[in-house]
Formats: structure tokens, sequence, C-alpha cells
């Protein structure tokens, strides 16, 4: 607010000086009065005028229109040093020849054929003043200062048209074409200028959440026309400096004021959005994650912070979203920690040192072992046990899920040929399925070939996928795939995503699997087991198979058999194991003593 209001007063400051020189220049020419005073009253302000409108004009087109603007001037003023003194020798004595001639270089951007052709312009208006003692424009000798007005507008004008050209070409480059604003790479300049004036500020980052889904379902010409709305949102707010598109629908600013304001600005954007989502009838919530890092305090160098802002932002998307996370120094530790493990991993699956467990599911109703679950397990030789939950999103975040996953879907199709081939005719296997395996198209044909390989019919292969696919773009297709190859599909930690109920009509699943979330619940509040009954009936009420997850105490299993639920998987009965614990689990298993504790 303070710049712009600085502006506008040496923008209406330069406006004056430069009428105020004019109004000087006429009186003087009306009085054929060209004393010192007036003169040098008239010069002053003449270049005060300039000198003021250079400093109100932004850094972008200060250098472009300077270069003209300040040329005429030099012009101008040369052309009046020899008017007022009305003879060419006494222009040797002043100082102004050697001053003149240098402004005309300099403020032309250096530009030498705009320089001179200024300057003998300049020579010809004062030499035909000398001699007539008025400008004659159509007098004899006057042909020469209309040759030389053509070739100076020429020359200006093949200046105009090269800075012109030139401003096209940065625009392009420095410009996002959705939204008007600067682009990254506009931006990343901004800030390193910012980082060059020392001044603390701090470096914003915001990201629509899940915009992925709203492009999916308005469609991607509502979707920019959202974009477009949120950028005009961004550029009403007052501190926000060099806004700019990061990609897709991620923003970022400068913002100059303190902790406190930002913190209250970031609340207000969320129900801006929040707003503009209604006024736009956007389906779906729409909220932003923020990630934010201060110079001076946090990082004094421009790359460093855009880092440490980018990591904040990946903090407050972890932590649920419509979050806003300042940089601290323990993310870059965690970050650090991250990265080691990623490289231990990239090694640990290179070298197969990653197991395979199995989990089996229990049938109540038919009192036997019916299927079993695969799961990724690693035990480092230094570190000892890593677990899932800590390495897996790594694997997907690096993108390791894919040669991990293909060494985890090959042993389990293998062990399961071994089962079955060995006697266990009705044992299945499920596994579970990233939504980047899905969505790279060829699973389909990889699993057929494993299923080939070791003699499995693929209608005992369960591929487990969680909620969060249904939303991806092609998942539909994908999935058609699947099935169509003979594959049952799962839907995963039922009831724990965002869609669940929005997508079961869509999407035709062979088994549902009830989250250990609610399974827990069971034993812990009314509440809470009203929310596990709804999801049982809604369940029992779309006629899926269901397997409800995490069961560890003979009272989970007795609340759910009142639904005429049969399937269970969870500690009560068993954990997961090797492969060879879990065939030799097979060999001894009796119903009778397994739920005996029941």
């Amino acid at each position: 607010m303070i710049r712009e209001y600085r502006n506008k007063m040496l923008s209406l400051a330069s406006i004056l000086c430069i009428i105020g020189s004019v109004i000087v220049f006429l009186s003087m020419a009306m009085a054929k009065d060209f004393s010192s005073s007036y003169f040098w009253f008239w010069t002053a302000f003449l270049l005060l005028g300039g000198g003021v409108l250079q400093a109100s004009l932004s850094r972008r087109t200060r250098s472009s229109i300077s270069s003209v603007f300040f040329a005429v001037f030099a012009t101008i003023g040369f052309a009046v040093v020899l008017f007022y003194d009305y003879k060419v020798t006494s222009l040797i004595n002043s100082p102004l020849l050697f001053v003149f001639p240098v402004l005309v270089f300099f403020l032309s951007g250096c530009r030498i054929g705009v320089a001179l052709n200024g300057l003998m312009l300049s020579f010809m208006l004062g030499l035909l003043i000398a001699n007539k003692g008025s400008l004659e424009l159509f007098g004899g000798n006057s042909r020469f200062l209309v040759s030389w007005i053509i070739v100076v507008a020429g020359s200006f004008g093949v200046e105009y048209g090269r800075r012109v050209h030139e401003k096209r070409i940065v625009d392009t480059s420095f410009t996002d074409n959705l939204t008007g604003l600067i682009n990254r790479n506009g931006f990343r300049a901004r800030l390193n200028l910012a980082v060059l004036r020392k001044k603390p500020f701090t470096l914003v980052k915001m990201d629509l959440d899940f915009f992925h889904r709203i492009n999916l379902i308005l469609g991607s010409q509502k979707a920019d026309e959202l974009l477009v709305e949120v950028s005009n949102m961004l550029k009403r707010q007052n501190g926000f400096y060099d806004l700019a598109r990061n990609f897709d629908d991620e923003f970022v600013w400068v913002f100059e004021g303190k902790a406190d304001e930002l913190e209250k600005k970031i609340n207000s954007l969320q129900d801006q959005l929040m707003e503009l989502a209604n006024e736009m009838s956007v389906p779906v919530a729409l909220t932003a994650s923020f990630g934010y890092s201060v110079f001076g305090e946090d990082a004094k160098d421009a790359r460093v912070l855009w880092g440490q802002a980018e990591l904040a932002l990946k903090k407050a998307k972890k932590e649920g979203r419509k979050k806003a996370c300042r940089f601290l120094r323990k993310d870059a530790e965690i970050e650090k920690k991250n990265g080691e493990l990623i490289s231990l991993l990239e090694k640990a699956i290179e070298r197969k040192d990653l197991q395979v467990h199995f989990q089996p599911k229990i049938d109540l109703a038919k009192k036997r072992i019916t299927g079993m679950e695969s799961l990724v397990r690693w035990t480092h030789e230094v570190r000892g046990f890593i677990s899932p939950g800590e390495f897996v999103p790594l694997a997907e975040q690096s993108g390791m899920i894919h040669p991990m996953s293909e060494l985890v879907t090959e042993k389990s199709i293998e062990f399961l040929g071994e089962l079955l081939h060995s006697g266990y005719t009705d044992m299945t296997v499920s596994i579970n399925i990233s939504p980047a395996q899905i969505l790279r198209g060829d699973l389909s044909d990889k699993l057929l070939i494993l299923c080939a390989k070791h003699r499995v019919s693929p209608e005992r292969v369960f591929l487990e996928i969680t909620e969060g696919l249904l939303v991806q773009e092609g998942a539909n297709h994908a999935m058609i795939a699947l099935r169509d190859a003979g594959f049952k599909l799962s839907l995963d930690d039922f009831g724990t995503g965002y869609s669940s109920l929005s997508y079961l009509h869509k999407f035709h699943f062979d088994e549902l699997k009830v989250d250990k979330a609610f399974t827990d619940g069971i034993l812990r509040s009314d509440r809470e087991r009203k929310i596990f009954d709804t999801v049982l009936e809604l369940s029992h009420d779309l006629n899926y198979a269901t397997v409800v997850e995490g069961v560890e105490k003979s009272e989970q299993v007795q609340y759910i058999q009142k639904f005429g639920i049969s399937e269970m998987q969870g500690w009560f009965f068993a954990s997961a194991m090797s492969d060879t614990k879990f065939l030799d689990y097979l060999d001894k298993f009796e119903f009778d003593a397994a739920v005996a504790k029941v």
C-alpha cells in the first residue's frame, strides 16, 4: 500500500515538473527572453521531472521507457543551449556541451545510433536558430532540419520496434498465459532481486488442495476459469508483491508484513476460497495449503529460501491440508533422513532385501482360512525393523513404488501357486496395489504373465485399491481392464476416504475391507459403534463381500458376527508371517482352537 501511494505521488510530481518546464519555455519564447536565469529554471524543471518520472517507474518498465524518453529530453536540452546563446562559438565554452551527449548516450540505453542522431538534430536546431534568429521550417535552410527530423524519427521508430519485440519475447518467457501473472522463471528473477535488497520478507507458497478432483469434476475449461478467479483474488490482497503462478494450481509471492499479519491473511484467504467456490458452484470444498520461509531468519539465499518454503508446503499437505506451515530447522533434518532412507531403500530393492509376509484371512462361517494378504516388510542390517508406514510413502514419492510393488506382486503370486498346488485349492491372495501402478496401464498384462508362469487363475488374485485412486483420471478404464482379465477388485480401508459413497455406484468391487480404525471404535464409545454399524449395514445393503480388518479382541469378533459378517483378519487370529511360517500355520491350523477365545 505504501509503495503504491509513493509511486502515485512520484508520477504526479513528474507530470507537474514537465508541465512547468513547458510553461517556462513558452513564456521565454513569447517574451523572446532567453536569459540565463530563465534558461536554468527551465532546465531544472525538465531534468527534475524526468528524474522523478524515472524513480516512479517500476523496474520492469523503467529501462525500456527511459532510453527513448530521456534521449528526447537530452535532444531538446541541447537545442535550447544553442537557442539560448544565439552563437555556435559560445557553445564550445559551455560545460553542457559535454553533459548532454553523455546523457543522450546513457539514457538511451547506450545505443550509439540513437545518441548520435539526437546529437546531430540538436546541433542542426541550434545552427538554424543562431543563423536565422527563429525557426523557419519551410525556409531555404530548413530542408536540412526536416531531413534530420526524418532520420531521427526513423531511428527512434526502429529502436521502439526493437524494444517492443524484446518486451514481447520477455513477456512470453516470464508471464503465465492463463492468469497474466508472472511465471516461475519471472518470479525466480524477482526473488533474486529481493534478496539483493537485504530487507526482511517472507516467501509464501500456496497450493490448492485436491485440485485434480476439481479438474476431473468440472473439466479443464471450468477449472482454468477457477484458477483465473483465484489469481484475481490474490491480486486484490494488500501486501502481496511479485505474485506469480508457479505451476498448475500453485501460487507464490513475497510478503513484507509481520508473521501475525500473514497468519490473518492466510485465514482470510481460506474464507475467500470457500466463498469463491460457492459463487462458481464448485461441488467440493476449495481450500489451500501454505508453506513459507522468512528471509534473514531462515535463509539468506534465494535458492535455499525457495527449498525451505517448498518443504514447509509439503509438511502442510502431509498434516491434512488446509494448513499453513512455516519452515523449521527440524523439517530440514527430517528431509535429510528421508533422503538417506530412500537411498537405503533403493539398494534394498536392488538386492531384494525386502521380505513379503502373509496374514491369514479367516472365514468363521466356513471354519477355515480362505485367503491371505501379502504385506511388505523391511529389516535393515543396521537399523533393524523399519515400519512400512515409514518407507512405503517414501517409495511412492520417489517413484520406487514400481520396482518394490513388482517384487511384492511376483512373490505373492509365486507363493499362492505353491499353496494351490500343495492342496490348498481354496486359497486366494490379496495384494496392495498403488494408484501409480494401476495408472501406468500395463499392470493387467504383467499380472497375467505372472499368473501364467506360476499356474494361478487370475480370479484367485484380489487387488486391494485405496479410495484415493477413484478420483484419478483414467482409473475407471484401468480397473475395467483388470476385471476383464479376471482379477478381483477389493476396496481397501473402506470408509476412511473422502468419496466412498459417491463412487461406489460408479466402480464395481468384488470385496470391501473395513478399516481397522472402525474396528477399534467398537470398544471405545457408542458413537463410534454406530459409525461402525452404518459402514457394515451399507456394505450389506450393497451386497458386497465384506472383510473386517484389525480384529484383535474376542469382543470385536462377537460384535461383528451379529451383522452376519464372517470373514475377518487381525492379530486375534494371527499376525503377518513369512511364507515358511505361514505354510506351517496352515498345516497346523485348527479352527476350534483359533476361535476358542471368543
